[in-house]
């Protein structure tokens, strides 16, 4: 035992914490052990420990989780955990840090009043002169804290959304398959395209309660289109009301900033298969399945162009032995084989080899 009873070692070397976690008199099948010795070191808190701890059970895996760590474990792919958010050092691109604190919103199990807080505590580095610029109050409020957050920082690292917008075009504009596998390029082109659409509905100007002539023509529009849609309109009495208002009008602005987007579907259908690069031999036979399909250029649309190409050039020799559109890579090593009882050649013959079923030939 170290720290005044707090770990509990087996004989291996081995510690976990016991203060509060004995629930595994319920299951204890996530303890490691190798020997009976083992197992009864780590059951169930008798002897000194017995007497210096109260014992707990668990009431949900949450706390199961928390009790032994694994909540402070990064996910893998990502740099946040279930419960600290990802740090914030000023030095990585803005928008994948967006992405990942809204992702760990999803799947957090930290109070709502202290998320806020906890992106503050992250950030470090040269980021770190930010610090000062939140409002203690706005930053704990359980609804928009963390979205507080993210437009308070945002103009400190990014130019206007204009500027943005113009880059993203520019990216998207430039964007070409050459030697790309057409699995990549086709979800890399819907990533940009979603990116500049966003883009282009972050340079929409929102009305304020300041500007009472364009607040109340707003309004309007949006209760119309609100109330058609079978809704009932928010109380405005009511300081939620008015937020609720906000967000509806916001949502509204932006649906109609949308419509003018200059890509519409037969637009970005040229774009894509243009941004293919597909050569002679390849477009003779996109032609022959629409043809097949019986479509014509008019008909075509990204998701039709997407599904040709992954038919025509994606899709593995040996379909039928593994439906995995990209294939598996199965590096089986060395193996030794011991054929009793065969009197003959073995070669194309199959069978079972460790559970899996594979040419022994």
């Amino acid at each position: 035992m170290t720290n005044g009873g707090i770990y509990s070692s087996s004989g291996s070397g081995a510690l976990i914490p016991i203060q509060r976690c004995e629930a595994l008199q319920g299951d204890d099948s996530s303890v490691p052990r190798s020997t009976a010795q083992d197992a009864s070191d780590y059951t169930y808190g008798l002897g000194p420990m017995e007497q210096d701890f109260e014992i707990h059970e668990f009431t949900s895996p949450e706390q199961r989780m928390s009790c032994f760590g694994a909540g402070d474990i990064k996910l893998r792919g990502h740099t946040f955990s279930i419960k600290f958010p990802p740090g914030f050092s000023g030095q990585e691109t803005w928008f994948t840090y967006e992405q990942e604190v809204l992702e760990w919103c999803k799947v957090t199990t930290a109070e709502a009043t202290k998320r806020g807080a906890l992106l503050r505590l992250g950030m470090h580095g040269t980021a770190i002169i930010w610090k000062e610029i939140f409002e203690e109050e706005l930053l704990s409020d359980p609804n928009t804290g963390v979205t507080y957050f993210l437009e308070t920082l945002r103009p400190k690292i990014l130019r206007n959304a204009l500027h943005v917008f113009l880059f993203r075009f520019k990216r998207f504009h430039n964007l070409i398959r050459g030697r790309t596998d057409f699995l990549d390029f086709v979800p890399r082109f819907e990533k940009y395209r979603k990116e500049l659409l966003n883009a282009w509905l972050d340079t929409q100007k929102y009305p304020t309660e300041a500007d009472a002539r364009a607040w109340d023509h707003a309004t309007d529009e949006a209760r119309v289109d609100y109330v058609a849609r079978g809704f009932t309109w928010p109380d405005a009495a009511t300081a939620s009301g008015r937020e609720k208002i906000r967000q509806i009008i916001r949502t509204f602005l932006r649906a109609e900033k949308s419509k003018d987007f200059f890509y519409n579907d037969i637009i970005l259908a040229s774009q894509f298969l243009i941004k293919c690069e597909l050569n002679e031999s390849q477009m003779v036979v996109f032609n022959q399945q629409l043809r097949t399909k019986n479509l014509s250029y008019d008909d075509l649309t990204v998701d039709i162009i997407s599904e040709i190409l992954q038919e025509s050039f994606s899709l593995n020799k040996n379909a039928l032995d593994d439906p995995h559109i990209r294939g598996r890579k199965i590096n089986w090593g060395k193996v030794t084989f011991l054929c009793a009882d065969s009197e003959d050649c073995i070669e194309e013959s199959y069978g079972y080899l460790d559970g899996v079923e594979g040419e022994l030939g």
